[in-house]
């Protein structure tokens, strides 16, 4: 019958295995940090980008519509700001009309003009061609030539103005022509018969300016 051998104890080998644990122990401790959380992600829609700029765009439609008119078409100007974002511009020749385009409906508006004329205040005006014209502040101040029945020398010219914002017209006076001095100024010459020419001769008028300020 064979003895069994009994297995020997090492304390040196326990000693080392147990300091090995202490020291991992302690290294993870020393280094341990809780988990951070990840950066959010920054989502940007395609198509919008943070720099964009209205003004620029709306001006950009205005370039490829204006592009669009043709010769006889005049552009007065386009009024761009954050509420508005149309064109407006007039034809050329007799019994003109005046338009205003819509940017975002792309959709045209009429102003004034038309064969049978339009209503200024209470007062019909049947408007031949367009001679001057002059932006004055919100104000588009208008020289044309009367057309309506009733013209005749002392009356061939009419002074009028929209309002670009209301829309508003607004008669300023007749006379036998007007012409801008200034920025700021509108003159209108009265003429009064003196008497009528005789044998094929010109009627004889007196002529007067008055000036109308506009701002």
């Amino acid at each position: 019958m064979k003895k069994k051998r009994r297995q020997s104890f090492n304390p040196r080998i326990v000693l080392i295995v147990t300091m090995l644990c202490i020291a991992s122990l302690a290294l993870f401790f020393l280094f341990w940090q809780p988990p951070q959380p990840a950066d959010p992600i920054e989502i940007t829609s395609v198509g919008e980008p943070d720099d964009f700029n209205e003004r620029a765009y709306y001006n950009s439609e205005a370039d490829a519509f204006l592009q669009t008119l043709p010769e006889d078409k005049v552009p007065l100007l386009r009024l761009i700001d954050d509420s508005n974002h149309c064109v407006f511009y007039f034809e050329r020749g007799e019994a003109p009309s005046c338009y205003i385009y819509d940017l975002d409906r792309h959709s045209t508006s009429v102003l004034f003009g038309g064969e049978r004329g339009f209503y200024c205040d209470t007062k019909l005006l049947i408007v031949g061609s367009i001679e001057e014209w002059k932006l004055v502040g919100d104000l588009i101040i208008f020289v044309a030539r009367n057309r309506a029945p009733e013209n005749n020398y002392t009356n061939a010219t009419v002074v009028f103005y929209t309002n670009i914002y209301t829309r508003q017209l607004v008669f300023v006076d007749y006379g036998a022509n007007a012409f801008f001095p200034d920025d700021s100024h509108v003159v209108v010459n009265h003429a009064m018969l003196l008497y009528p020419g005789f044998f094929g001769e010109e009627d004889h008028y007196t002529v007067s300016p008055v000036s109308y300020r506009l701002i």
